[in-house]
């Protein structure tokens, strides 16, 4: 029953009054008494303090006659610390020390050592850092019991002014603050150190679990940007607002705080949700309305702390209502003797449960309910019993960190996100938000400043405190993101990620660089992380697919290249063999990263290729294809290659070929059997002989690049030249001379007959007779010709070539006009094998000038050279050497540029006879 606290006046706490609800049992008194009867209360106790110790001792004096037992009794110790708290503080008697005498009721005991300046320490209780507590910790006489979703500081501020306390004092009383401390760790809303939650719990008679749901550790396991605030620490710092973990300031729904109408509720209160210090919860369901965030009188937000002020702001006070606005007021909005008051710490008082006009009532129905339906989506997700429809368990736990993440993508990009917007309304909410500091990053990055103020400040980083305008964000990052399923994702996300990097490269990749988002999210912006990623977590997670990485050429089949990849190339500007080769080259690095997921380095290692081609593969690729927006449209191609590879039944084991061909070498006698009937290619029987055999098989037998097949490989670590070696192999792969096609033929089956003996592990016995004699039913046409794909490179710069001369009226005329066809006459040397008629020998100089002028001015070579020139490459070639040792490109360019004229005809010639010039030129530094 209810009734006043039997202490004594003078023994009574310090509060103004002791009323407090008793049960029947006799030992409850008020929480700062004595709490039994049968011992006394400090009124009751006189404390005799010891004399100082002599001078150069260190132990203290006793009075005579005075038991030197330590008192074990925790009542009676207590009971002397409240004396001193009483008494000693104020001067009114001597300060009980270590040593001092006890005496009530005719018994005396002596202080235990563990007393100083009025503190006790013993094992029971423990501070806010979750050590060993000044003063034993005592229940309460009655615990208040928690509403539903309660937060710790709400608590704390219905408890305390149901006993008529500051919060600073309740605090105090459960173990939340000691001695003469006001400030409550705001750390402890994340959530209490063990010591002080078993100490918290059992002072205010509640069970841990209830203790524990009035932080948020309970929402660790579905919010991860909680997870990232340090446990144990006093403060918890801005980091937590710029990660959106807890809000600078806590939102409320006045509907709530004026409670369910119960008596109890009636009298404190509603509770202070704890859902409110989260950044995602922006409105009240139930209510159907938008969270509060300023106060209606002061006009200021809530508790802004920072981590700094403390759990409750102006902890000290007492008699506040906890509905009551405890900003300090502001100046120039009070009277002078309220300006008086608030130097005495007097607070701002408004009771927030009668707040007017509900926030977002400006905006149309349409908007908020999809407002209240965004919230509803967002609440399932902190729930950890509940998952939504048709969702996956790992994008279940991923949604509200990728939410999180696109919206700093909006903000970054804005006005790029609009297109996401559900309504117009919320457009001008985030434009007079987010528009200003982007104008002002954007200012700044032109300017070359270092930006203090802009995007990158960590305060614009934070979660907009105004319901309204964090919700349009939420929503807008929420459309963004769409049913999360990659296909659809990534052309929604990829173009305001390549934007975020483009403005603010440091702020973007902060964001992707945090391990809560999903995977999905990752791979979507995966555009930005072909710079060499070195963090496993960035790279895209391996796609289960059938085929091994033993499986992968280390340069994928030409056929292969030419069935995916001719879609793909339809949307490069130009397309050549070193495109071609990189493609594929990369091609062959994605197919091992979706099997394995590793860097292309390590990729590179799996399928035989040096790691540092594969870096510069990566770097250009990357670099390329992202400038053209290519790079998803190259995934997808891969993924293409991918699948063809799993529906293949027979596999091959590359890496088994590869180790059975590194010690291979092509027998001297076959190579010289394989040119029998070839009387025209004799140079190339003896030089370089069988090398250039081998590495044509190889790569034949490997599905590898010729210039990285091991007789390569040694000529170069024995410090030869490489390059002629290299320009052999190139000019026997492109020829299309009927000897040369022979010999490749040849060596086409040569190699396919050596691949049966690598598969089966058996030594090579490749009969050459046989080869030539199926090479030479081919060439018979008995037996019809499996011709090896040719490079689709080369094929389409050929066809391109010739269209190109085809499409010119006069090829000769306009590779070679008048005005340069009448210089050159004066500079060019006679022929040592002049033609009889000297027409058909003019139209034959001038038509090999005008084969030399195209190779020179387009991306020609001289083994393509079309045809419509009526010359052959050969004299082409020759005459160019010719014409080169005996200097007439450059007596023909000062021609020209001597000449008084800007004709057109005379600009371009001029600027074609450069590009000869500076062609020989090379030719002439290379042979030197």
């Amino acid at each position: 029953m209810g009734g006043v606290c039997p202490a004594p006046p003078e023994s009574r706490c310090l509060a103004d009054s002791h009323r407090s609800t008793m049960s029947s049992c006799r030992t409850m008194f008020c929480a700062r008494c004595i709490v039994s009867a049968d011992h006394p209360p400090a009124s009751a106790i006189s404390i005799e303090s010891p004399p100082d110790p002599p001078s150069g001792s260190g132990r203290s004096g006793r009075p005579a006659g005075v038991s030197r037992v330590k008192t074990q009794n925790p009542q009676v110790i207590a009971a002397a610390a409240r004396f001193w708290v009483a008494h000693g503080a104020d001067g009114r008697s001597a300060a009980a020390r270590p040593g001092s005498r006890v005496s009530w009721g005719g018994r005396h005991e002596v202080l235990p050592e563990s007393i100083e300046q009025g503190r006790l320490h013993n094992e029971a209780g423990h501070d806010q850092d979750g050590e060993a507590n000044s003063v034993a910790t005592r229940q309460l006489p009655r615990s208040l019991t928690p509403l539903e979703g309660e937060s710790l500081p709400g608590y704390l501020l219905r408890s305390a002014y149901r006993l008529e306390r500051s919060p600073a004092q309740f605090a105090r009383l459960v173990g939340l603050a000691s001695g003469k401390q006001s400030r409550i760790a705001y750390a402890y809303l994340r959530a209490m150190p063990e010591g002080v939650m078993r100490e918290f719990s059992f002072a205010a008679r509640l069970t841990e679990r209830e203790a524990d749901d009035l932080t948020l550790k309970g929402f660790t396991q579905t919010y991860s940007p909680l997870r990232r605030l340090r446990t144990g620490a006093k403060y918890i710092g801005d980091s937590a607002a710029v990660n959106w973990a807890v809000a600078d300031s806590s939102r409320y729904c006045p509907d709530c705080l004026r409670g369910n109408g119960s008596s109890i509720e009636e009298s404190l209160g509603g509770g202070w949700k704890l859902l409110w210090h989260l950044p995602v919860v922006f409105a009240c369901v139930p209510h159907r309305r938008l969270l509060e965030h300023l106060c209606p009188a002061c006009r200021q937000p809530l508790d802004v702390s920072g981590g700094r002020i403390g759990l409750v702001r102006y902890s000290t006070l007492a008699g506040l209502h906890p509905s009551q606005c405890r900003n300090a007021l502001p100046h120039g909005r009070a009277d002078p003797m309220q300006r008086a008051e608030r130097t005495q710490g007097v607070a701002c008082g408004m009771r927030l449960d009668r707040a007017g006009q509900a926030s977002g009532s400006a905006l149309a129905s349409g908007d908020l309910d999809s407002l209240l339906a965004l919230q509803q989506h967002i609440l399932k997700h902190l729930s950890p019993q509940t998952k939504t429809q048709d969702e996956s368990t790992a994008q279940h736990g991923y949604y509200l960190s990728d939410l999180i993440a696109t919206t700093h993508l909006i903000k970054i990009t804005w006005p790029m996100g609009a297109e996401f917007l559900p309504s117009s309304q919320f457009e001008s909410l985030i434009e007079a938000y987010v528009g200003p500091i982007a104008a002002q990053s954007s200012v700044q990055h032109q300017s070359g400043l270092q930006k203090e103020e802009g995007i990158r400040g960590m305060r614009s980083r934070i979660a907009p405190i105004d319901s309204a305008l964090c919700g349009a964000l939420l929503s807008v990052a929420d459309a963004a993101l769409g049913n999360r399923e990659l296909a659809t994702l990534r052309p929604r996300i990829e173009p305001l990620a390549r934007e975020a990097y483009r403005r603010e490269k440091s702020y973007a990749s902060k964001i992707f660089r945090s391990t809560d988002i999903s995977p999905t999210l990752v791979r979507s912006v995966a555009v930005r992380i072909h710079g060499l990623p070195t963090r496993v977590g960035f790279r895209p997670l391996p796609v289960q697919h059938h085929y091994r990485v033993e499986e992968i050429p280390s340069f994928l089949p030409q056929e292969w290249f030419n069935r995916h990849f001719t879609e793909f190339i339809k949307y490069l500007p130009r397309f050549d063999y070193a495109i071609e080769r990189r493609l594929r080259l990369g091609a062959s690095l994605r197919l091992a990263e979706l099997k394995s997921g590793g860097t292309w380095e390590a990729c590179g290692l799996m399928i035989g290729m040096q790691p540092s081609l594969a870096k510069l593969t990566l770097k250009y690729l990357g670099r390329e294809l992202e400038k053209l927006c290519l790079w998803p449209a190259f995934e997808e191609t891969v993924e293409k290659v991918a699948d063809y590879l799993d529906s293949t039944s027979e596999r091959t084991d590359y890496v088994n070929r590869r180790r059975y061909m590194d010690s291979w070498r092509l027998p001297v006698d076959d190579w010289l059997s394989m040119h029998e009937g070839l009387p025209s290619l004799k140079r190339l029987r003896q030089w370089p002989g069988p090398a250039i055999g081998s590495a044509l098989v190889w790569a034949e037998v490997t599905e590898g690049e010729r210039v990285r097949s091991p007789v390569v490989l040694d000529l170069r670590q024995r410090g030869e030249n490489t390059q002629a070696f290299a320009t052999r192999l190139e000019m026997l792969s492109d020829a299309v001379g009927e000897p040369s096609l022979r010999l490749r033929r040849r060596i086409h089956l040569y190699a396919e007959r050596l691949a049966v003996f690598c598969d089966k592990n058996l030594e090579p016995a490749v009969s050459v007779s046989e080869v030539i004699r199926d090479e030479s039913a081919v060439s018979a046409g008995v037996i019809q010709e499996e011709r090896p794909q040719a490079s689709l490179a080369a094929t389409i710069r050929r066809a391109t070539l010739n269209r190109i001369v085809y499409e010119l009226a006069d090829p000769v005329g306009q590779m070679a006009p008048d005005r340069m066809w009448e210089l050159f006459q004066c500079v060019v040397p006679a022929a040592a094998d002049q033609a009889r008629d000297a027409t058909a020998r003019g139209l034959g100089i001038r038509a090999a000038l005008a084969a030399i002028v195209f190779v020179s001015t387009t991306p020609c070579v001289w083994r393509e050279l079309p045809t419509g020139f009526g010359i052959s490459k050969h004299t082409a070639f020759q005459r160019f050497t010719e014409w080169s040792e005996a200097r007439v490109w450059t007596e023909l360019g000062q021609l020209l540029r001597a000449a008084n004229q800007s004709q057109g005809d005379l600009d371009w010639s001029r600027q074609a006879i450069d590009a000869v010039s500076a062609r020989a030129d090379k030719r002439r530094r290379g042979r030197s």
